[in-house]
This record gives C-alpha cells, structure tokens and sequence, in this order.
C-alpha cells in the first residue's frame, strides 16, 4: 500500500508578497472609488453627463483666472501711448530706461519726458492720465479693493504738465490725487489739468 505524503508549502518571495499587497490594495480603492461615485451620483440629475462637469469647471476656472488678471492690472499704469523721449526710473533701480507703448509701471516708478516727449497712461476703468514734455512724475499710490468699488490712486509731479480725466467704472468711493511741491489736487469723476512750473508755484485746472 502506497502512502502519499502531504505537499509541502513553498514560502512566497517578498516580491511575490508585495505584489500580492499592492493588488489587494488597489482592489480596495477601486472599490472605495465606484462607492464614492454612487453616493455622488445620487445628488445629480440623470441627464447630466461628466462632459458638462468637465465645461462647467473649465468655465469656473476661467472665470476665476480673469478676475485675478483684471485685478492685478490695476496695480499698474500702462503706457499706451509714447511720443519723444520718456525715460522711466521703475522701482528699485537707479537707472533710467526708455519708456514704450505697452509698458507696466507700478507704484514708486518716476516718469521723465523730454522737451519733445509725452506719455498717456490708461488704467482698467477707463482712466486715464497723460504727462507733457519736460515733466517729471512719480507714480506714488495705486490701490484697489476686491470688488472695485474703491480706487486710490496718487501722483507727484515735480514740475511740468499732467492732465487726467477719471473713467466711468473710476468707482463712487475713489479718488485720485496729484501732488506738487506747492498744492495737492484731488479730485472725483472729472477731467483736470495741474501744471508745475520747475521753481514756482502751481496751477489746476478742472
């Protein structure tokens, strides 16, 4: 009579351990996944499909990512249009550079034009400001408050011309000052004019 022993068990690698473990795990999030999926499925309509998700969210993500674009334009001036010699010293740097159209100057940024130059600068709401030849102009405030509704905006002209005429979307509550050595003008929804002679008094003009 023939005995038959028992098979012995070959022990697992630790490869073939780890294998096994990462498949059982994955097993498990697959199943926390399509669980999750039901549960959220519930709350939808039966017509929405993952498609108009998809839409929805892109939209909400542009949306989002143009507000913050727009808003970070009203922390600059931007020069959009520059005749003759305009020289900028920006903030933080000691020397001057040429000025061109489409140029973003922030605050504390110093403005020069020469005896043939001009500058306009425009802002978000339709502002805008333009310097004359032989003036010199610090950018000295651009402030702005989540929504819009509040505006400041502050400019220091040593000498020369600067006119501005404030845009519709300027806000109620804004304001919009230029200093000379001499006065400060500030002014609401309007257009005016401050002229700075180099070694003398001021002149504004609304």
């Amino acid at each position: 009579m023939l005995f038959w022993g028992q098979k012995k068990k070959v022990p697992k690698s630790q490869e073939a351990q780890m294998a096994e473990a990462l498949s059982a795990m994955k097993k498990d999030q697959d199943k926390k996944g399509k669980r999750r999926a039901r549960r959220y499925a519930k709350w939808l309509p039966s017509w929405v499909d993952s498609r108009i998700l998809v839409a929805i969210l892109i939209l909400a993500i542009a949306i989002i990512g143009d507000g913050i674009r727009r808003e970070n334009q009203e922390f600059y001036a931007t020069a959009t249009y520059v005749s003759g010699t305009v020289q900028v010293y920006a903030r933080g740097t000691s020397g001057a550079q040429a000025l061109v159209e489409g140029g973003k100057l922030e605050d504390r940024s110093v403005v020069e034009t020469g005896a043939n130059g001009s500058v306009v600068f425009s802002f978000p709401d339709g502002s805008v400001v333009t310097v004359g030849p032989s003036s010199s102009v610090t950018i000295k405030l651009l402030e702005y408050n989540r929504g819009g509704q509040w505006r400041a905006r502050a400019f220091y002209l040593r000498f020369g011309q600067l006119w501005a005429r404030v845009g519709p979307y300027f806000g109620q509550e804004s304001e919009m000052k230029v200093y000379t050595p001499s006065s400060v003008a500030a002014v609401r929804g309007t257009t005016f004019s401050v002229y700075q002679e180099p070694k003398g008094a001021s002149d504004v003009m609304c």
